[in-house]
Parts: structure tokens; C-alpha cells; sequence
């Protein structure tokens, strides 16, 4: 690093540090002349992030730049973040304080390229290795220029919507939500499931906001990128053995001690992913050198390595039926091929033949099984059986005392029933009453009680996918064809494994159809052998066309209509149409071919792939704002072209190669030393709090120093701790204190209705991560308290404001409350209040 950029660095982290504590000292120059007029605007500032994208570019591709090339691009993007910082500053000035969630941002970069900076002098290839495009993304913002997020921004400074302050602060509150539950996700690296649980919460909140929000398309589209990553490097983590619920440093020691060399090194595959993005140098180098013993000479890291390791983990991941069906497909003679698709397509022009072999090219068999991967991390279209909350009433019979319709005689058991007994002989009372001859009359009195409870209730899935010939002709490498069709075999595949569940007990059906013009009959699937021969009919067949998508969406609700009437245990149902298609779409015509079912929930969600439709967004749009199950995807076609080469995926192979297979003598020794280190550092980093009775002052005060001791931590890293070391009376103290069952006495004073609303999108936000993990109460309860805590400064609440919130008596507050702890604590406590 040198003394002209450290100094740079250092004057930026000052004035970040300005406008956080001390916003009115902040100098803006010449442009306090124009403050009214900006003002009347409502200027927003507009960063620039390319010099930043293209620094991270550069750092991930280093190997391949020229000397100085990497320390050019580090300049310019230090020039640039300077601009930025004035932008910030001039916004500041301007409307009195920034958003925190920019704040966060503007000091995440001034880290990040002091991170480079120093990583360049000091060979820190791990440093660099750490640093991913969503660590100096632009924080989550309306569009400013285009009502439309698919578009490209530029990087104009214009006007935004016209929104009050208060809209503003709920809406930057909703879209920060993201960034921070990336950020816990990102710190998670000893459990795959509670990592995943958090990212699969950041996709939900990211795809619900882009939605409903003309959101700025460059940040959605990194964060989209970044969550399909992570959440497929778990997916084949998983797949390869490593279980989601167990630490992963636990788990490597225990595979080493029964001598599992493949499942120890899938183990340390996915720890060492988890510290890169942690950016945790330490132990990212001690899991770094038991990777390197375990490999030897083996290169896990090459092109080569990772494409076969690619391949294994769809083996695994879906199962040998499903990829010989892929097989099949694309290792078909050619001759046969071309004559049965010649035969398919007669009807069309005659360049269709040689566009679908293209399509079924062999050398494509690997852009198929890519996809097919990438499909979970990329979309979440539910499961076909949905948790629902269903009332049952019954009628219960009561002996009761007090007269009613129905008198009884039965059997008297304590000298209370004496009274209204039945005597035939006064001399035998006591006799018959101890024998149990004695009758008494009693009256019957009949109750209606009703109960909840959760059921899992069956949904018909239609899928609806578009047989255009712009699926296959339009976007990079017929890549939007490839994914419509390899969401419908992960769909496939899913309900397979479902159906060859012996102990279901609900039906579980699945249907779809493709459309042109032409609407193509519906297929049904209700077997686990008739998902299979659809997987290779999917595959097999190229469609070409044009769009109805009117006609289509007409279809799919009479095909919804005749399921109900043959499975009356389908309790709603759920359209995914899959297109990218700017065919016209009526509201009228969708409501009159809707109109027979309406009485069943029925939600029609769009999966946009390579082009956007507006008239779709706005279906979907509507639906979401009247409450409906409705979800909007899209993917633009460089991400598809990217997922569809297999670029999603880990830096390092997940598989051995065959040949590295054997233990060299005495490496077990020198692993099991290395992974006791990693045991030792975990211990330290995410174990029980030390106290100094236990371990002395000067180690915790070495503790403090370091930002491992209980000084350093937040609430929500105390109640993380207090839950790994067991203490359930802790962790739910401090859970009371933050969701309190029966706050104390309402305060006399009102409160602001901005920090209400603010405090009702945090508890919401917290309720809807908290209750999508599967995790036991004591995690839930801790979780619920760190996602909280990260919340709030975006929410613009102290603790104390917060806490004068939800002690005001206010009902939409005390509902959110309960939300929050029936998510963390179960549903028997969504009556506590």
C-alpha cells in the first residue's frame, strides 16, 4: 500500500465517520447555493460502481492481468468511491441526514479496497479470494430512470417517484432488510442448514421487493447472482454427504476418524467456500492447508476438476434415473435424431430441424445438467404441499349437574351424588353406592369446540411453458430453453421422489403443458414412473411457434377446474407460467377464463426469462397486493448464459479425483493436529462466552482486544453464544426482553406513527426470516434477536424508541409481537396476549 493511497483511504473513512455521527459539519461546497432547488427536485444521489465491479472483476481474474494492471484498476475505483462520498455528502446536506443502509455501503467499500490495498503488498491471496460483487454493490434502491427494473441503469443523477418521508423510510427499511440478512448468512460458516435457511430468506424478501418496487436492475441482479451461488454450493455440499444441521469442522474430524477421504474433503470444500465469503483469513488458511494435505498433487481448482465435480454432484444430487434420462437424450444417433425430429417438425420452416439439433447437440449435454443445478438456487416456486391453518369443529357430550333437554341415569361415585340419586332401598344406600349399584341422575350437555391446526393440503402445480421460437433463436446459446426446461425437470424430479414416498399421505399431482399458437394437450403427472418418461420427453422435444398466452393461461384454469372435480382434496392451486413472451395480455380475458374456479385460490405466477412483460408484472402485481401466494421471477439472458455454462459454481472441485484417493502414510496425524487447530479456533470464535473466572482477566481482555470477548458483542452475538452453549434460560430472557409476551403498563407518552410503522416492517421481517427456519426454539429465539438488532438502525430506532413502541399498547404492535414469537417459539404461544 502506498502512502498517497493510504492516505486517500484513510480522509474517506473520515468522512463516512462525519456524516454518521456528525451530519451538520458536513462541507458541500459551492452546491449549499443550490440547496432549495434540489430540494424541490428531490435530488437522490445516483453512485457510480463500475470502476468497483470492474476492481472485483480484475481481483477474481488476476491470474491473467499484466503487472500493475490489478493496482491501475485499484485507482480508478478509488477515484470513483471519491465521487461517491461527495455525492453522499451533498445528499446530507441536503435532506439533513443519509439513509443508514447508504452509510453501511459507502463503509463497506472504503473497507473492501483498503482490504485490497493491503492484500496487494502483502500476498494476501486469501484476502482477495474473499471479496465477492455483492460486497461492493450499491445498496438496494428505486429505479431512477426507468420504471422498468429489467432495464440497464446508467449512472445518471435524475429525480426518483414522488414518495412522502415516511413511505421513503418504510421502503429503504424493506430493501436494507436484504443486505443485513445476506450479511448474517454470510457470517454463518459452522452450520450449512441455518446458512441456508438465511438465504433463502434474502432470495424470498429480494424477490418480493422486486415485485412490488421498479427496483434499480444492477443491485437486484448481483444479489440474485450471489444467492443462486451460495445456496447451489449447498445444495451440492449436501448432496455429497455433508449434513446441513452438524458443524462441518465436527463433521471433518469425524470423517476422519472412520477414514471417509472423499466425504472429509466434500467437508472441507464447503468450510473453506463458507470463510471466503466470511472473509475469515485465519481459518480460511488452517482449512487451506488440511485441503492441500488431502489432495497432494491432485489440482482441485482446474476447469477440468470442477466440470467433472460439476457432473458428480448432479448424480447426486437428482439420482441415477434422472441423469440417464439426460443421457439418453442427448447421446442419441444423430441419424435418429434428425429423423425423428424431421417427423415432429414437417409443419415448420425448414431451418427448424437444424435448430433443434443444435439444441440436442452432445456438446450441450452439459448446459443441460447445469441448469438443472442451478435451478434451486436460482427460483423458489414452493412445494406442493402447503402448510395451511384449518379449523375443526366437534361436538363433545358433558355430564353436567344443572337441568337440560337430556336427563341420564349413571352410576354414583361419591356421596355428593346422593341427592340426586335413584333409591329403591333406603337400608342398602350405603351398600349400593360402595358396590356401584347406586344410579344418580345426571344431564347431558353438548359443546362445540374448535381447534387449529396445521395441515399439509395438496396444491395442483400447472406448469405453463412457452414453446416460442424466440425460447430457442433469442437471448445467448438457446439458454432460455434450456432453463424452461430444466425447471420443469427439477420439478419433475421433486415430484418423483415425493411419489416414491411410502409414507405420504396426501396426493401429491403435477401438471404442465407447452403452448405456441397452438395450446399442446396437458399432461398429468400422479406417478414416480410417469415423472421419469416426462424427463426425457421434456428434453427430447425443441418446440417452435408463436405465443398465446391468453389462450394458454384459459386453458390451464379449465385443466385446474377438472382436477377439482376429480380430487376434492386440492385445496388450492398454482399457475407457473414460464415465458418470455410480450404477447398481449387482457386483465378482462384473464378474469372471464378465471371466473369458473373462483371460488378455489388460485395464484398465477410468471418466471420472465430473457424478457420482461409488463402486462404479466402487473397480473402478478395485483395478486400480491390482494393477498394472494403469487411470485414474479426474471432472469436477464447473460445470467442465463452463465448458469447454463456452469459458471455458478465453486472455485475448488467438491470430488476427489479417483487417483487422489489414497492416504499417504502419516498424513492422518498431521490432519487430525490441523483440524484440532480449526476445532480450537471454532471454539473460540463461536463458542460459550469465557468469563474471567474461568480463564483469567488478561486472556479476556485479550479476548476483547482481538473482538472475540463479551464486550465486543452485539445482543443478537450474545444470544447466538448463550444458544450454542445450551443456556435456554438466557437466550429466552433476552428474547422476552426484545418480545416481551405481556409488556409492562402502556406509557403515558404517544409515540411518533414513523416509528411505529418502522417497527412493524422490522417485526414483520423478523416473524417472516425467523418463522422459515428449521431450526429448535433456542436458535429461532437467538436469531430472532440478532436479525432485530441489525434492523434497527435502518428503522431508524434506538432501543429505547423501540422499546417505547411495543410498550404503547397499540394493537398492530402486540399482533407483530405475537407474530414474532409464535415464528421462534412455536404456535402455542400465539396466545399469550
Amino acid at each position: 500500500m502506498t502512502e498517497a493511497r493510504r492516505d486517500r483511504l484513510r480522509a474517506l473513512a473520515e468522512r463516512v465517520e462525519r456524516m454518521a455521527t456528525d451530519p451538520e459539519s458536513v462541507d458541500v461546497g459551492w452546491i449549499a447555493l443550490a440547496k432549495p432547488f434540489l430540494r424541490l427536485i428531490g435530488w437522490q444521489p445516483k453512485y457510480e460502481t463500475e470502476g468497483l465491479a470492474t476492481l472485483v472483476d480484475a481481483v477474481l481474474n488476476r491470474a491473467s492481468l499484466e503487472k500493475g494492471e490489478l493496482e491501475r484498476h485499484l485507482e480508478a475505483a478509488i477515484t470513483e468511491l471519491e465521487g461517491d462520498v461527495q455525492r453522499a455528502e451533498r445528499a446530507t446536506y441536503l435532506h439533513g441526514t443519509l439513509p443508514t443502509a447508504h452509510l453501511a455501503w459507502l463503509g463497506r467499500m472504503v473497507r473492501t479496497t483498503t482490504r485490497i490495498d493491503e492484500a496487494l503488498d502483502e500476498r494476501g491471496d486469501r484476502a482477495l479470494s474473499a471479496i465477492d460483487p455483492v460486497l461492493v454493490a450499491p445498496p438496494l434502491a428505486i429505479a431512477v430512470d426507468e420504471p422498468e427494473p429489467s432495464k440497464e441503469k446508467g449512472a445518471k443523477e435524475e429525480t426518483t417517484f414522488d414518495r412522502d418521508a415516511s413511505q421513503a423510510r418504510l421502503v429503504e427499511l424493506q430493501l436494507a432488510a436484504v443486505d443485513h440478512i445476506i450479511e448474517a448468512a454470510r457470517e454463518e460458516t459452522s452450520f450449512l442448514s441455518r446458512r441456508r435457511s438465511l438465504l433463502e430468506a434474502a432470495r424470498r424478501l429480494l424477490l418480493d421487493a422486486d415485485a412490488s418496487l421498479p427496483l434499480d436492475a444492477a443491485g437486484v441482479k448481483v444479489r440474485k447472482r450471489y444467492l443462486a451461488e451460495q445456496i447451489v454450493h449447498i445444495d451440492r455440499a449436501e448432496a455429497a454427504g455433508v449434513k446441513g444441521h452438524v458443524s462441518l469442522v465436527h463433521q471433518a474430524r469425524s470423517a476422519l476418524s472412520r477414514g471417509l477421504k472423499e466425504q472429509l474433503f466434500a467437508t472441507l470444500a464447503a468450510l473453506e467456500a463458507t470463510t471466503l465469503t466470511a472473509g475469515d483469513a485465519l481459518l480460511g488458511e488452517r482449512v487451506d492447508s488440511a485441503i492441500g494435505m488431502l489432495s497432494g498433487r491432485a489440482d482441485t481448482t482446474s476447469e477440468a476438476a470442477r466440470r467433472r465435480s460439476l457432473r458428480r454432484s448432479v448424480d447426486q444430487a437428482f439420482g441415477e434415473p434422472v441423469t440417464s434420462q439426460i443421457e439418453t437424450v442427448f447421446r442419441e444417433r444423430l441419424t435418429t435424431r434428425r429423423k425423428r425430429l424431421a417427423a415432429e417438425l414437417a409443419s415448420h420452416d425448414d431451418g427448424a430441424v437444424d435448430l433443434a439439433l443444435a439444441y440436442l447437440d452432445p456438446k450441450r449435454e452439459r448446459d443441460a445438467v447445469s441448469a438443472l443445478l442451478s435451478v434451486d438456487g436460482c427460483f423458489d416456486v414452493g412445494a406442493p404441499l402447503v402448510p395451511t391453518r384449518v379449523k375443526q369443529e366437534q361436538i363433545v357430550a358433558r355430564l353436567v349437574r344443572h337441568p337440560t333437554q337430556q336427563m341420564v341415569l349413571t352410576r354414583a361415585r361419591t356421596p355428593d351424588d346422593l341427592p340426586t340419586a335413584a333409591i329403591s332401598d333406603p337400608r342398602s344406600l350405603l351398600l349400593d353406592l360402595a358396590t356401584g349399584r347406586l344410579l344418580t341422575r345426571r344431564f347431558v350437555d353438548y359443546e362445540r369446540r374448535v381447534s387449529e391446526r396445521t395441515e399439509m393440503v395438496g396444491e395442483a402445480r400447472v406448469y405453463l411453458l412457452d414453446g416460442s421460437t424466440s425460447m430457442l433463436d433469442h437471448g445467448r446459446d438457446m439458454a432460455r430453453a434450456r432453463m424452461r426446461d430444466a425447471i420443469l425437470v427439477a420439478e419433475l424430479s421433486t415430484i418423483m421422489e415425493r411419489l416414491q414416498n411410502a409414507g405420504r399421505h396426501t396426493r401429491v399431482v403435477l401438471f404442465y403443458r407447452y403452448f405456441t399458437k397452438r395450446i399442446e394437450p396437458v399432461t398429468r403427472i400422479d406417478a414416480a414412473d410417469e415423472a421419469l418418461a416426462a424427463i426425457g420427453s421434456v428434453l427430447a422435444t425443441p418446440r417452435r411457434g408463436g405465443t398465446d398466452i391468453e389462450g394458454a393461461l384459459a386453458a390451464c384454469f379449465e385443466t385446474i377446474r377438472e382436477a377439482r372435480d376429480t380430487d376434492p382434496d386440492l385445496a388450492r392451486a398454482q399457475i407457473v407460467l414460464i415465458t418470455d413472451g410480450k404477447a398481449m395480455v387482457r386483465d378482462a380475458a384473464v378474469a372471464k377464463a378465471r371466473s369458473p374456479v373462483d371460488d378455489m385460490p388460485i395464484a398465477v405466477s410468471v418466471i420472465a426469462l430473457g424478457e420482461e412483460n409488463a402486462a404479466l408484472r402487473r397480473l402478478v402485481a395485483r395478486q400480491r397486493a390482494a393477498g394472494e401466494r403469487a411470485f414474479y421471477h426474471f432472469l436477464d439472458d447473460d445470467t442465463l448464459a452463465e448458469l447454463c455454462a456452469g459458471n455458478v459454481t465453486l472455485s475448488r472441485a467438491l470430488h476427489l479425483p479417483e487417483h487422489a484417493l489414497a492416504t499417504p502414510e502419516g498424513l492422518a496425524e498431521e490432519l487430525a493436529r490441523t483440524l484440532d487447530d480449526l476445532a480450537e479456533l471454532e471454539r473460540l470464535r463461536h463458542g460459550a462466552v469465557l468469563r474471567a473466572a474461568e480463564v483469567g482477566d488478561e486472556l479476556v481482555a485479550a479476548l476483547d482486544e482481538l473482538g472475540l470477548g463479551e464486550r465486543a458483542l452485539t445482543e443478537g452475538q450474545r444470544a447466538r453464544r448463550q444458544a450454542a452453549a445450551r443456556d435456554r434460560r438466557a437466550v429466552e430472557e433476552r428474547f422476552d426482553a426484545w418480545f416481551p409476551a405481556r409488556p409492562d403498563a402502556p406509557l403515558s407518552a404517544t409515540v411518533d406513527k414513523d416509528d411505529v410503522d418502522s417497527a412493524l416492517v422490522a417485526l414483520g421481517t423478523v416473524a417472516e426470516v425467523v418463522g422459515e427456519m428449521s431450526a429448535e426454539p433456542i436458535v429461532r429465539q437467538a436469531d430472532a434477536v440478532d436479525i432485530l438488532e441489525r434492523l434497527l438502525p435502518d428503522a431508524r430506532l434506538t432501543p429505547a424508541s423501540y422499546d417505547a413502541v411495543i410498550r404503547a399498547g397499540i394493537e398492530p404492535i402486540e399482533h407483530a409481537v405475537v407474530a414474532v414469537r409464535a415464528a421462534a417459539k412455536g404456535d402455542e404461544t400465539a396466545s399469550t396476549l
